[in-house]
Protein backbone atom coordinates (compact mmCIF):
# COMPACT_ATOMS: atom_id res chain seq x y z
CA UNK A 1 0.00 0.00 0.00
CA UNK A 2 1.45 3.15 -1.34
CA UNK A 3 0.42 5.26 2.39
CA UNK A 4 2.85 2.70 4.10
CA UNK A 5 5.43 3.79 2.04
CA UNK A 6 4.52 7.42 2.65
CA UNK A 7 4.20 7.00 6.39
CA UNK A 8 7.58 5.08 6.16
CA UNK A 9 9.54 8.28 3.73
CA UNK A 10 7.79 10.29 6.70
CA UNK A 11 9.34 8.44 9.79
CA UNK A 12 12.92 8.73 7.80
CA UNK A 13 12.48 12.44 7.05
CA UNK A 14 11.60 13.10 10.70
CA UNK A 15 14.51 11.35 11.73
CA UNK A 16 16.62 13.92 9.35
CA UNK A 17 15.24 16.71 10.94
CA UNK A 18 12.34 18.36 8.49
CA UNK A 19 9.46 17.92 10.76
CA UNK A 20 7.38 20.08 8.82
CA UNK A 21 7.88 18.02 6.05
CA UNK A 22 7.25 14.67 7.92
CA UNK A 23 3.86 16.21 9.37
CA UNK A 24 2.67 16.65 5.85
CA UNK A 25 3.94 13.02 5.03
CA UNK A 26 2.00 11.27 8.28
CA UNK A 27 -1.58 13.75 6.85
CA UNK A 28 -0.32 12.62 3.57
CA UNK A 29 -0.32 8.91 4.50
CA UNK A 30 -3.57 9.26 6.93
CA UNK A 31 -5.69 10.94 4.07
CA UNK A 32 -4.61 7.91 1.15
CA UNK A 33 -5.52 5.32 3.77
CA UNK A 34 -8.72 6.86 5.00
CA UNK A 35 -9.64 6.73 1.73
CA UNK A 36 -9.10 3.57 0.99
CA UNK A 37 -9.26 1.85 4.34
CA UNK A 38 -12.04 3.60 5.91
CA UNK A 39 -12.49 5.30 9.63
CA UNK A 40 -11.50 1.98 11.09
CA UNK A 41 -8.85 0.25 10.24
CA UNK A 42 -5.38 -0.46 12.16
CA UNK A 43 -3.26 1.05 9.91
CA UNK A 44 -4.94 4.17 10.65
CA UNK A 45 -3.83 3.99 14.14
CA UNK A 46 -0.18 3.49 13.14
CA UNK A 47 -0.17 6.76 10.70
CA UNK A 48 -1.43 8.73 13.66
CA UNK A 49 0.46 7.64 16.49
CA UNK A 50 3.56 8.28 14.62
CA UNK A 51 1.72 11.98 13.43
CA UNK A 52 1.40 12.00 17.82
CA UNK A 53 5.22 11.42 18.83
CA UNK A 54 5.84 13.93 16.30
CA UNK A 55 3.20 16.93 17.65
CA UNK A 56 5.21 15.40 21.28
CA UNK A 57 8.36 16.16 20.21
CA UNK A 58 7.45 19.45 18.71
CA UNK A 59 5.84 20.55 21.96
CA UNK A 60 2.17 20.60 20.70
CA UNK A 61 1.07 18.66 23.66
CA UNK A 62 -2.87 19.29 22.79
CA UNK A 63 -2.34 18.13 19.20
CA UNK A 64 -0.21 14.50 20.08
CA UNK A 65 -2.80 13.99 22.88
CA UNK A 66 -5.85 13.93 20.28
CA UNK A 67 -3.56 12.01 17.52
CA UNK A 68 -2.56 9.11 21.03
CA UNK A 69 -6.75 9.14 22.04
CA UNK A 70 -7.69 8.96 18.26
CA UNK A 71 -5.12 5.85 17.93
CA UNK A 72 -5.79 4.35 21.25
CA UNK A 73 -9.84 3.83 20.27
CA UNK A 74 -8.81 2.95 16.44
CA UNK A 75 -6.87 0.14 18.02
CA UNK A 76 -9.06 -0.86 20.64
CA UNK A 77 -11.69 -1.60 18.03
CA UNK A 78 -9.76 -3.01 15.71
CA UNK A 79 -7.16 -5.52 17.44
CA UNK A 80 -9.00 -4.97 20.82
CA UNK A 81 -7.84 -4.18 24.01
CA UNK A 82 -5.62 -6.92 25.10
CA UNK A 83 -2.92 -5.63 22.50
CA UNK A 84 0.49 -3.85 22.65
CA UNK A 85 -0.12 -1.57 20.60
CA UNK A 86 -3.62 -0.38 22.29
CA UNK A 87 -1.62 -0.43 25.68
CA UNK A 88 1.54 2.11 24.50
CA UNK A 89 -1.14 4.27 22.54
CA UNK A 90 -3.16 4.28 26.23
CA UNK A 91 0.11 5.29 28.30
CA UNK A 92 1.23 7.76 25.21
CA UNK A 93 -1.98 9.81 25.94
CA UNK A 94 -1.05 9.95 29.48
CA UNK A 95 2.00 11.39 28.69
CA UNK A 96 0.43 14.10 26.60
CA UNK A 97 -2.11 15.00 29.22
CA UNK A 98 1.16 15.24 32.05
CA UNK A 99 2.90 17.31 29.56
CA UNK A 100 -0.24 19.50 29.51
CA UNK A 101 -0.40 18.97 33.70
CA UNK A 102 -3.54 17.82 32.99
CA UNK A 103 -2.97 14.83 35.26
CA UNK A 104 -6.04 13.73 36.95
CA UNK A 105 -6.49 13.14 33.15
CA UNK A 106 -3.82 11.37 32.31
CA UNK A 107 -4.02 9.12 35.60
CA UNK A 108 -6.61 6.60 34.33
CA UNK A 109 -4.84 6.30 31.03
CA UNK A 110 -1.53 5.64 32.23
CA UNK A 111 -3.34 2.69 35.15
CA UNK A 112 -5.11 1.56 31.85
CA UNK A 113 -2.15 1.05 29.83
CA UNK A 114 -0.22 -0.26 32.57
CA UNK A 115 -2.87 -2.86 33.08
CA UNK A 116 -2.90 -4.05 29.88
CA UNK A 117 0.58 -4.22 29.60
CA UNK A 118 0.33 -6.41 33.02
CA UNK A 119 -2.08 -8.46 31.56
CA UNK A 120 -0.06 -9.01 28.20
CA UNK A 121 3.27 -9.89 30.65
CA UNK A 122 4.87 -6.85 28.64
CA UNK A 123 5.10 -4.30 31.58
CA UNK A 124 8.42 -5.81 32.07
CA UNK A 125 9.61 -4.08 28.59
CA UNK A 126 8.22 -0.97 29.13
CA UNK A 127 8.85 -0.63 33.10
CA UNK A 128 12.01 -2.67 33.45
CA UNK A 129 11.91 -1.49 37.36
CA UNK A 130 8.86 -3.20 38.13
CA UNK A 131 10.42 -6.64 37.87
Amino acid sequence: LISGYICNLANAVRKNGDLDRARELYKKSFEIQKKLLGDTHHSLAVTILCLGNLELACKNFQLSKECFEKAYYVYKNTVGLFCHETALAAENTAIACSKLQAFDEGLPWFHHGGELLEKLNLLHMTMPWMN
